[in-house]
C-alpha cells in the first residue's frame, strides 16, 4: 500500500474536474488517485460519482479493483460508489451490483475515522455533525461524514438517509432550539437528510409531540410535562 506523495492543489483538483466532465478517455491510475483525493474535496467526490454512473460499464472491475488496492485509502472508491448506486436505473441495480462487488474485493472498511480531512474546524460543530449524523455511504465503510456525495439532479431526490436513533436524537436537539415544529423545519435541520413522508411520520407519532393545525398547517409543540 502506498500513501498520497502529496496533497492536491486547487490547479491539479481544477484539471481533474475538467477531465472528467471533458476527456473521452481517462486512465485507471487517475481513476484511483482522484478517489483519494476527495477526502479533500467534496466537490470532486460528486463529479466522480456522476462519472461512474455513466461510465460504469464500460470501466473493467478486475483492474480497476488491481489498482484501487495498491492505493493509500481503497476504501474512498468503495464511498463513491455507494452513492454511485443511488443514480443506477432500478433495471441496472442488478448488474451495477455485480460490477462494484468486483470492484471492491478485499477492500477493508476503516474504524470510525472522518471522511473528510482539513475541511472543517477541529472539534467545531460542523465536525460534530458528521460524527453524531454519519449516513450509511460512509459508514458502512468505516467512515463518518454526512455530505451526500451526489450531483444537483439527485440531491434532493426523496430519501432518508439518517436511521431511528440518529432521527431521534436530531429531534431532540430541535426540541431544545424550537416549542413549534413543522415539517419543514425538521428537514431543514436535518440538512435534507429525511424524506418528507418520514419526517411526517416522525412526527405524527412522536410520544413527546401533539398535533396542532389542519393538514395544509399543520404545526406540533411539545407536550407539557
Amino acid at each position: 500500500m502506498k500513501g498520497l506523495t502529496h496533497l492536491p492543489t486547487e490547479q491539479q483538483l481544477l484539471s481533474a474536474y475538467h477531465q472528467l466532465y471533458f476527456s473521452k478517455s481517462i486512465s485507471i491510475k487517475d481513476l484511483c488517485l482522484w478517489s483519494q483525493w476527495t477526502r479533500f474535496d467534496p466537490r470532486l467526490g460528486e463529479i466522480l460519482v456522476d462519472y461512474f454512473s455513466k461510465n460504469w460499464k464500460k470501466t473493467p472491475p478486475l483492474i480497476l479493483n488491481q489498482k484501487i488496492l495498491d492505493s493509500c485509502w481503497p476504501m474512498c472508491l468503495a464511498v463513491l460508489l455507494e452513492f454511485t448506486k443511488e443514480m443506477i436505473s432500478d433495471s441496472e441495480t442488478s448488474f451495477f451490483n455485480t460490477w462494484m462487488s468486483l470492484v471492491i474485493h478485499g477492500i477493508e472498511p476503516k474504524r470510525g475515522e472522518l471522511y473528510f480531512i482539513g475541511l472543517d474546524k477541529i472539534a467545531g460543530k460542523l465536525m460534530l455533525k458528521d460524527a453524531t449524523y454519519p449516513i450509511k455511504p460512509y459508514t458502512n465503510w468505516g467512515f463518518l461524514a454526512r455530505e451526500k456525495l451526489l450531483p444537483k439532479s439527485h440531491r434532493f431526490k426523496e430519501k432518508t438517509w439518517l436511521t431511528p436513533k440518529q432521527r431521534e436524537q436530531l429531534l431532540q436537539n430541535l426540541f431544545k432550539e424550537k416549542t413549534r415544529i413543522t415539517v419543514k423545519n425538521y428537514r431543514e435541520f436535518s440538512e435534507h437528510l429525511i424524506s418528507q413522508r418520514q419526517a411526517q411520520r416522525d412526527l405524527e407519532n412522536h410520544p413527546q409531540l401533539i398535533k396542532k393545525g389542519n393538514t395544509k398547517n399543520r404545526f406540533y409543540v411539545i407536550r407539557k410535562k
